[in-house]
């Protein structure tokens, strides 16, 4: 301790105390929580004092001097954006948590602009920053957990493709194509269940607008998700994304049922509902992706493939020299027999 002491100059150590760990993980975020020691007052419940602490504190009125002190980049003289937005995007949150700010009433492109306007002109962020915005935000929500999207108001633009059952919420009928809603919606509502049509990768946004209708339907109660996707690497994923989404707002998956597989599509049928995944060239083991296709996609494509265990899904085509193109197909789900899906469905949550 006195060792401590000597380098820092000090002769107590009485007033430092522990990081907390919010804090480590704020500021190892670059994200400065401008005035926090004032949300904790009691006269914030006054306008004008709101409005005074507000006017002090609000970083999108902090004019550019005022911001590049606080937020310049090292050793440069400019403005790091990501650093900035994300204080903002937290200071928001914080606000509309306690009360002095409303939450938006639209959706994230709202928040951009919002925030884009007001500093528009200091000319802090242009309109090419908008993608770092959102990845922001997206960090801060996805990956690092601070908040949700629901807590900022932003509405659920995928609202009228999920809804929660009447008599038996906790079955979960969930679909990709839009295309397919209708038809998982007029299922759900034979089955009495919960519905949900991704629309592709499922929105964090949807999932929490989702599962906070389905808590409140069904409590603590475990769930079984029936899912229908497209038969390819792309539609492993979003049954994945949809699943651990599910999962990752508390709700308790104890049951999946995957209502496609690719011997639901018969050799006379099978030309018609195949779509290609990629397509490579191979020549004396050596594999080289067929553009558009990619070496990243082309291995995912060929370890979705092995596990299949239906050759009828990759063709050959022979050329002179030894080499090969080799395609490897997947199945539309819109193409599936539908009459087939509802009764494995019924038949499933029966």
């Amino acid at each position: 301790a006195k060792g401590l002491k000597k380098a820092l100059g000090q002769g107590s150590l009485h007033h430092v105390v522990p990081e907390h760990p919010d804090d480590k993980k704020l500021r190892m975020l670059g994200i400065i929580n401008f005035g926090w020691w004032e949300l904790y007052k009691p006269y914030l419940n006054d306008t004008a004092a709101v409005q005074a602490f507000m006017t002090a504190w609000q970083i999108v009125r902090f004019g550019k001097e005022r911001t590049l002190t606080y937020f310049r980049k090292f050793g440069e003289n400019q403005i790091d954006k990501r650093r900035l937005a994300k204080s903002i995007i937290w200071q928001v949150w914080r606000w509309i948590k306690k009360g002095i700010r409303k939450p938006f009433d639209g959706n994230i492109r709202s928040f951009w602009y919002a925030v884009k306007n007001a500093l528009g002109g200091d000319e802090i962020l242009e309109s090419d920053d908008v993608d770092m915005f959102y990845d922001s935000l997206r960090e801060m929500i996805e990956d690092q957990h601070l908040f949700r999207y629901k807590d900022f108001g932003f509405m659920d633009m995928n609202e009228p493709y999920h809804g929660i059952g009447k008599s038996r919420p906790e079955i979960i009928l969930g679909v990709e194509k839009a295309g397919l809603s209708n038809m998982a919606k007029g299922f759900a509502a034979a089955a009495g269940s919960s519905f949900l049509c991704t629309r592709g990768e499922p929105s964090v946004l949807t999932i929490e607008d989702f599962t906070d209708n389905l808590r409140a339907a069904i409590g603590e109660r475990e769930v079984s998700v029936f899912v229908m996707t497209d038969l390819n690497p792309a539609g492993v994923s979003i049954r994945n994304s949809l699943i651990s989404g599910i999962e990752g707002q508390g709700v308790k998956v104890a049951r999946v049922v995957i209502l496609l597989d690719t011997k639901d599509f018969p050799d006379d049928v099978l030309p018609g509902s195949k779509v290609k995944v990629v397509r490579y060239e191979v020549k004396r083991s050596v594999i080289t992706p067929v553009p558009p296709s990619k070496m990243s996609q082309v291995t995912k494509a060929l370890t979705w493939f092995n596990s299949l265990g239906d050759p009828r899904l990759k063709t050959e085509q022979e050329y002179p020299g030894g080499k090969r193109v080799v395609t490897i197909w997947g199945c539309d789900s819109d193409t599936a027999d539908r009459d087939m899906v509802k009764k494995r469905f019924l038949d499933g949550v029966a």
